[in-house]
């Protein structure tokens, strides 16, 4: 297994891949965000299991997190913060924005275009994926995990075009006390709707007896689904 840290412009980085890194042309990529008041370090095992799975594997500290952590990051992110939803929603936002730079640095380096590259995200990291499928809308596939597309104004016609081109699956945990299913149900209903291809594009999975912080069985279900949804749709 090759682990590689480095940083893409600013952006701290980590990569994992099975191969020599010579023949990562040959590879689609596989961009993870993480949770909030999290790192791209605490996924090493599902970065792992991405490498063995065919994809090169990079992990990205989300902004004001890991290895550009805010001084003052309890005051900003902890839920006894005021203003700790603005203040997510601002970095999620942030990060989101970088993602074209994160694309266009693996084109250079190693050749990949956006049509062989997914983005996946867990929690916080799901909501990243909604917002930056908005922006750069040639991402060929996508896994948004725990999350919500609610602040991405998802039910204009702009926003839904963004998934012309782009695979979509979303898995949600029934009881999960911090993040409702009601936007991710009513996002999926409405690119049904819209795209004759739903079925072959697109899937929407909950897991009714865990919540936010899933069930062991229920979490190694959850992996695997986006592990195979991932090879079907970008290998």
């Amino acid at each position: 297994m090759i682990i590689e840290k480095f940083r893409i412009g600013s952006i701290p980085a980590v990569l994992y891949a099975c191969d020599d890194l010579n023949k990562a042309k040959l590879k689609q990529a596989v961009i993870m965000y993480h949770g909030s008041s999290s790192s791209k370090e605490i996924h090493a095992k599902e970065l792992s299991s991405l490498a063995d799975a065919g994809f090169m594997a990079i992990g990205i500290d989300n902004v004001g997190h890991g290895e550009r952590k805010y001084p003052n990051f309890e005051d900003l992110f902890s839920h006894d913060s005021p203003n700790m939803i603005e203040n997510m929603l601002k970095a999620v936002n942030e990060t989101a924005l970088e993602l074209p730079s994160i694309v266009e640095f693996l084109d250079k380096k190693f050749g990949l275009q956006d049509k062989s590259i997914g983005i996946l995200g867990i929690s916080m990291g799901a909501l990243i994926v909604y917002k930056a499928l908005s922006i750069a809308k040639s991402i060929r596939c996508a896994v948004a995990i725990l999350g919500t597309p609610k602040f991405c104004a998802y039910e204009t016609k702009d926003y839904l075009k963004s998934y012309a081109k782009t695979c979509l699956i979303s898995l949600n945990a029934s009881k999960d006390q911090y993040i409702s299913n009601k936007e991710t149900i009513r996002l999926h209903s409405m690119l049904k709707k819209r795209y004759r291809t739903y079925k072959e594009r697109f899937l929407y999975k909950e897991y009714p007896d865990s919540g936010h912080f899933m069930l062991p069985e229920d979490w190694e279900s959850c992996w695997q689904t986006s592990i195979s949804f991932l090879q079907k749709n970008l290998l």
